[in-house]
């Protein structure tokens, strides 16, 4: 240890989201001496309006050295007009749509229990052989499915209930996503498995699926293909599971949301700019540092499992305590540390996870962030059209050829056409500034 650090933590109790935001913005505008601040499950956007935060492009070019080996162009994710402002944590870079499945029910029915892909008339019929030997009580998906399972889409950096883009299609124009044929394709796919009953006819939205199928009446989930998250669903649902991805779309795709949710930037009353960019970089290069940060004392916190000679580390609870017994525990992620994973993760995982980040493709869209200033009211309303349809959609509880058409319309009428059109208008201005 090379280091001596002075921190005060402002807030020493869980703030909810999106709370926590307004509290460190509203202490940042009444003269508080935050350092460095949090962006937390929500873009840096709100923060630059109210000039809460400070860009740091100069500070990171000059002191961020291993955020720039870390993370590369990830960074720009949290950069807007082509100015950085925040540094993301993210480890992983991008994710791909997969169904995690429980390999005993893969081997009772003959299927391999290594990690496959299949299209999804394939798993279409390994549902129905789950379903016909299971029996009527029987559901082989938990939860209500994502539709990037069929639709490959950026949500550009806001929601796509204000409008996408279809990365695979046109990279140049922003449209409302669930009127495209990819969207109506997969809403009649939820359809037909709610009506074979591979869908529970009760699923919702806040439905923790890894619980349901650890209750013995569902087969899987539907997640992400990334290293370990058959393992995480594992350990939840209490089986072996097996990762399924999508075929065709099997590599991993990043966009502006899919790494800005978490990160940290520099307070507008922050006294030296440079020790706090500093300290975010030794987040990334120091191990000690980053650890003690991210799960607390050895011993006291956390345990080795394993570890090898690059400081890779699984850790563990320490032995009869457990996330709400031991004295410092890091429920969000927030900490930027890459050599530390919890059980039950490998070491493997420290070799699969730069794999599967070095195939990560970027949206065209890649650093682009609406802003949607001037249009709350319209993003209020669609936000009640999501969700007044989500179940009833993506859940595949009524045929779309009427649910559809109504759900469009009700878009419409919430405004989305002038959403889209301001949208628009931003993504050329910021495609013309960047050369995107």
């Amino acid at each position: 240890m090379n280091w001596l650090i002075l921190l005060w933590v402002r807030y020493g109790l869980p703030v909810a989201n999106p709370i926590w935001n307004t509290q460190q913005t509203l202490d940042v505008s009444s003269g508080g001496d935050l350092d460095l601040i949090l962006c937390m499950l929500e873009t840096n956007a709100s923060y630059i309006k109210n000039e809460a935060i400070i860009p740091v492009t100069d500070l990171y070019e000059e002191y961020g050295t291993t955020i720039q080996e870390t993370l590369g162009e990830a960074v720009n994710a949290c950069a807007v007009n082509g100015e950085l402002y925040t540094i993301p944590t993210a480890s992983l870079l991008g994710n791909a749509p997969a169904f995690i499945m429980r390999s005993d029910l893969l081997e009772k029915y003959e299927y391999s229990t290594e990690p496959q892909a299949m299209t999804l008339e394939e798993m279409t019929e390994l549902f129905k052989k789950v379903k016909e030997g299971e029996g009527s009580a029987f559901y082989p998906v938990a939860g209500i499915p994502d539709m990037t399972m069929m639709v490959r889409s950026d949500d550009l950096g806001v929601t796509l209930r204000t409008s996408g883009l279809m990365i695979e299609k046109d990279p140049n124009t922003i449209v409302n996503v669930y009127a495209s044929d990819e969207f109506a394709a997969f809403a009649q796919l939820m359809y037909d498995w709610n009506q074979a009953g591979y869908i529970s006819p009760d699923a919702t939205a806040s439905d923790a699926p890894a619980s349901l199928v650890a209750a013995g009446n569902f087969g899987g989930q539907f997640a992400s293909n990334q290293p370990g998250q058959d393992v995480w669903v594992g350990n939840t649902a209490g089986y072996e599971m097996t990762t399924i991805s999508i075929k065709g779309l099997e590599n991993p795709v990043s966009i502006t949301t899919s790494i800005s949710n978490i990160s940290w930037g520099i307070s507008s009353n922050c006294d030296r700019p440079d020790k706090a960019m500093q300290l975010i970089n030794l987040m990334f290069s120091d191990n000690e540092f980053g650890t003690i940060m991210s799960a607390g004392l050895e011993g006291q916190s956390y345990q080795v499992v394993e570890s090898d000679a690059d400081g890779n580390m699984v850790i563990d609870f320490p032995e009869g305590m457990d996330m709400m017994s031991v004295p410092y525990y890091n429920l969000f992620g927030v900490w930027p540390n890459n050599k530390t994973q919890w059980a039950p993760n490998e070491l493997s995982y420290f070799e699969e996870m730069p794999a599967y980040n070095a195939g990560v493709e970027y949206s065209p869209a890649f650093g682009y962030t609406f802003d949607t200033t001037g249009f709350e009211s319209q993003i209020t309303a669609l936000d009640a059209v999501s969700a007044q349809y989500q179940e009833t959609i993506f859940g595949g509880k009524q045929d779309p050829a009427e649910s559809l058409p109504a759900f469009l319309k009700a878009l419409e009428d919430a405004g989305i056409n002038d959403v889209i059109a301001a949208n628009q208008e931003q993504y050329d201005t910021w495609k013309a500034a960047t050369g995107n």
